[in-house]
């Protein structure tokens, strides 16, 4: 659930005023002089008044699109109004999280991953223990009046916050992250896609966290594919990269050849192995198929409930098109009663 924002336009004329705005409001913002930098360094100061040396329609056009190049600070507002003379326009911003709580929230960050990043950890170690860490010591807001990040570290917050703070942690340890603002379980939603050795990845913390289930973390939403989220989420996604890499084959590869002790760690433990692979049966193993193609996966994997007949059975019963060709293997799981199979599509 995420907070609708909410811009209110304000048209006056000059008359109205003593002064015009722009002596009343300065226009330079920390040495800013042009009007896009004015904007641009007001919202990462999260300042609640300024003025801009434009018409309003322009600097309506210049704060959305300083929020679109700065989408942690888009997540902490929830109005925005103006008011114009017809050359100037004095833009009001309501905070959901105060600057002083940014800069709180930073600070409080920075201590956590100085103790939770350790030297030589690669992206893929980063991500997990950032992600684990939100897991462990945040909640999800069933009263849905929590929604910033400095209310998620404080222990309690809605997906916007969760999201957020999951960000803001990503981004600090370094790993290029976005958010994806969709729907998921009847309703609006927002999680994370995070980029690591050049693949993109589907994140999403706060379904990883659900309620009433403990602290231990869950990793069903951990690193997903475009199509293997779209079972659940939806969401715009020409707008972002596409994931299409599938993360436990990544962890097999990676850790065979690796002394990295996470990722051998994640390898061997068979209950989470099992959390990153798509749960299919007889009845859905069709449909989940059709979204790979539909994405235009190449090579994926799932965990197919049932005997290695029933699997047989299944594949020689599909009647699906979009490609060239398709095949698969399979091996026992490690999940008792399911089978691990891995599909190649040819396009």
């Amino acid at each position: 659930m995420s907070v609708p924002h909410r811009t209110v336009a304000i048209a006056l004329t000059a008359a109205v005023f003593v002064q015009p705005i722009a002596s009343l409001f300065p226009t330079t913002v920390f040495g800013a002089t042009l009007p896009s930098q004015v904007v641009a360094q007001a919202i990462a100061a999260q300042r609640t008044s300024f003025s801009v040396s434009l018409p309003m329609q322009q600097t309506e056009v210049l704060v959305q699109k300083s929020f679109q190049q700065q989408p942690y600070f888009a997540q902490l507002f929830s109005n925005v109004s103006y008011e114009s003379d017809g050359t100037s326009t004095r833009v009001t911003i309501a905070w959901l999280q105060s600057a002083a709580q940014t800069r709180a929230l930073d600070q409080s960050i920075r201590s956590v991953e100085h103790r939770l990043l350790q030297p030589g950890m690669s992206d893929y170690d980063k991500e997990w223990v950032i992600h684990n860490w939100i897991v462990q010591h945040v909640s999800y807001d069933t009263s849905l009046k929590r929604y910033t990040p400095y209310d998620a570290f404080q222990g309690s917050a809605v997906c916007q916050g969760i999201a957020a703070l999951a960000y803001r942690m990503l981004s600090f340890a370094g790993i290029p992250v976005r958010f994806v603002d969709g729907t998921a379980g009847g309703g609006s939603h927002l999680w994370n896609e995070v980029e690591i050795r050049g693949h993109w990845y589907q994140l999403d913390v706060t379904w990883d966290d659900p309620i009433g289930g403990g602290n231990r973390p869950s990793y069903l939403y951990y690193n997903l594919t475009n199509a293997q989220m779209a079972a659940t989420h939806t969401w715009n996604e020409s707008s972002l990269p596409k994931a299409t890499t599938d993360f436990a084959q990544v962890v097999r590869s990676i850790s065979a050849d690796s002394t990295d002790p996470i990722l051998h760690a994640i390898a061997n433990n068979s209950t989470v192995m099992a959390e990153f692979q798509e749960k299919v049966n007889t009845q859905t193993i069709g449909s989940a198929i059709s979204r790979h193609i539909a994405h235009g996966d190449t090579q994926f994997t799932m965990e197919f409930a049932g005997s290695a007949e029933a699997l047989a059975k299944a594949m020689a019963g599909l009647q699906l098109s979009g490609f060239q060709a398709m095949s698969y293997t399979y091996t026992p799981s490690r999940l008792p009663g399911y089978q691990a199979v891995q599909v190649t599509i040819e396009y």
